[in-house]
Order: structure tokens, then C-alpha cells, then sequence
């Protein structure tokens, strides 16, 4: 590889880290915003419906702006609509998660998708798994237990939101998979949000869970939501994935559940112990491992490793 195409390659390996942590802290905040609509008749249904119904027009009008096609293909339309299901998925069961563990301790648990994501990557699609990221997601799992044990927890909320990392991973490995890799980022996710919206309607049938009209004070918080979480956090994500790999990303990402404690304590006044400081710390240190050994290491692309 020429110098050239190093700094480039490096170039991309750095964008691409700097964009997933920046959508991982945005994902670790916005929860605050999600739950403090529940006192006032949302619910995870309500949120994650509106999360995407409230992104479209604006997707829509960005993509408009810039006059990119929204044409695609029946193979691009089922690729999407699967990943839009791994998104709703994950949407409600996280969401759901929060009434019996809290929007921390919920987090911290769903991040057990980096493992759900490495290891559904080597066992479907054979990928390359290095010392580096076995042992940083080594570090974060034991991170993840501390916080977990440092309180009691309901079994319930436990599973489901475990069940929300798995059905993320699943997400994840989609962006990186399937022809959403050479999709304009925009685009793709305004038919994520397309699918997204129509699958939570179908379950509202059964559910009957959707609010649909709220008090002015949660539709504010809701419209906030819904654009940091699908117009920003969202799209840049899909950009870090094409350029890391979903398995990169997923480690980085580990930023969200460190956020989302520290936004829980500062405004929800969620009680954080000093074994939760401490699992936020080797989270936190997990994540810097590979990035470090990404960002110094000549440059190269995830798919140019050997």
C-alpha cells in the first residue's frame, strides 16, 4: 500500500471512530428525553413510532435539497425492511427495558450487543476476529457485570433488554452486509424510518399502545428526540459502520452506556455507587483499546487486515 492510500485509509479509520462515538453519546442522552414523556402518556410504543414518523418529512426535504434519487431496488426494499424490523425491534425492547431497570442500568445491559454482533459476524460471515478486539470486549463485558451487579435488578428487565442487543446486532451487521453499505446514508435511513413506521402500526393493532396525541410539554421532548436520535445519531452511525465494519463500531459505540449513566445521574438523579463509576471506567477504557490500535495501525481498512 502506498502512502497515499494509508493516510487515506487512516483518514476513513478516524472519521469513521469519531462518527460512531458521536452517535453513541447522543443515544446515551436522548433516553432522558424518551422517559420523561412516560408520566405524561407516552409509552415505548408511542416513542419509538414517533422517532421515526417525525424524521421522515425532514429526511425527506434534506434529501430533496441535495436531489439524491429515492429510487430503489425489490432486493434494496427487503434488505431494508429487515433492517428496519432489527430497528423497531430494539426500539421497543429497550425502550421497555427502562420501566424496570432504569435508563442506566437498561443501557448498560443492551450493550451486550458487541458480543451478540463479533460473534454473529465470525460464525455468518467468517469475520476476522483479532486479539485487540477479544480483548476489549473482554474488558467491556466485565464492565457491563460490574454495573450490573452493583444493584439489584428485575429478571425481566434484564432479558429485555439483552433481547434489545441482540436484535441491534442483527442492525448492525445489516448496515455492513446488505446493499445499505453503497446507499446514501440519508436515504437509507428515511426507508428505515419508512419500514419502521409502518411495522409499529402492525404491532399497534394487537398493542393498542401507541399514544397518539400528547400533552405540548412531551411532544417537545419528543420532536427533540426524535431528531437528534433518527436524523443525526442514526445516519452518522450507518457513515461509521460503512467505514469501520459493524463489528469496530460496536465496540466503539460502548461510549452510549457511559453517557447514558452520567445522564441518568445528573438528570434523572438516577444513584450511582462507586462499582458503577468503576465499570463506566474500564468500559470506557475498553473502547479506547482498539480505537488507539485502529486509528496507529498503518492506516488500513477493517477488510484490508490480514
Amino acid at each position: 500500500m502506498n502512502e497515499s492510500s494509508s493516510e487515506k485509509g487512516r483518514g476513513r479509520v478516524v472519521t469513521g471512530t469519531l462518527l460512531t462515538i458521536a452517535s453513541a453519546l447522543i443515544f446515551g442522552l436522548t433516553p432522558m428525553l424518551n422517559t420523561a414523556t412516560y408520566d405524561m402518556g407516552g409509552s415505548p410504543m408511542t416513542m419509538t413510532f414517533y422517532r421515526s414518523s417525525i424524521a421522515l418529512p425532514i429526511i425527506f426535504v434534506i434529501l430533496k435539497i441535495r436531489k439524491v434519487p429515492l429510487r430503489i431496488s425489490v432486493r434494496e426494499a427487503a434488505e431494508l425492511a429487515v433492517t428496519g424490523a432489527f430497528n423497531i425491534a430494539t426500539s421497543i425492547l429497550l425502550f421497555s427495558s427502562y420501566a424496570y431497570i432504569g435508563v442506566g442500568m437498561g443501557t448498560t445491559l443492551h450493550f451486550l450487543y458487541p458480543v451478540f454482533t463479533i460473534a454473529l459476524g465470525y460464525l455468518l460471515f467468517r469475520d476476522r476476529l483479532g486479539k485487540v478486539k477479544i480483548i476489549s470486549l473482554v474488558m467491556a463485558t466485565v464492565g457491563m457485570g460490574m454495573a450490573t451487579g452493583s444493584s439489584g435488578f428485575n429478571i425481566t428487565g434484564v432479558t429485555v433488554a439483552a433481547a434489545s442487543g441482540l436484535t441491534y446486532a442483527g442492525y448492525l451487521l445489516a448496515l455492513e452486509k446488505t446493499s445499505i453499505k453503497t446507499m446514501d446514508n440519508m436515504k437509507a435511513m428515511l426507508y428505515i424510518c419508512i419500514f419502521s413506521c409502518i411495522f409499529t402500526l402492525g404491532c399497534d393493532v394487537f398493542a393498542h399502545d401507541i399514544t397518539f396525541i400528547l400533552p405540548l410539554r412531551a411532544m417537545i421532548y419528543t420532536v427533540i428526540f426524535a431528531v437528534l436520535n433518527s436524523c443525526v445519531a442514526h445516519v452518522i452511525l450507518i457513515k461509521g459502520v460503512k467505514y469501520i465494519g459493524a463489528g469496530n463500531a460496536s465496540i466503539y459505540s460502548m461510549f452510549e452506556p457511559v453517557s447514558s449513566v452520567i445522564g441518568g445521574m445528573l438528570i434523572l438523579r438516577e444513584t450511582i455507587t462507586p462499582l458503577k463509576t468503576l465499570s463506566c471506567i474500564i468500559i470506557f477504557t475498553a473502547v479506547l483499546i482498539p480505537a488507539v490500535s485502529d486509528i496507529r495501525g498503518q492506516g488500513r481498512l477493517p477488510e484490508e487486515r490480514k
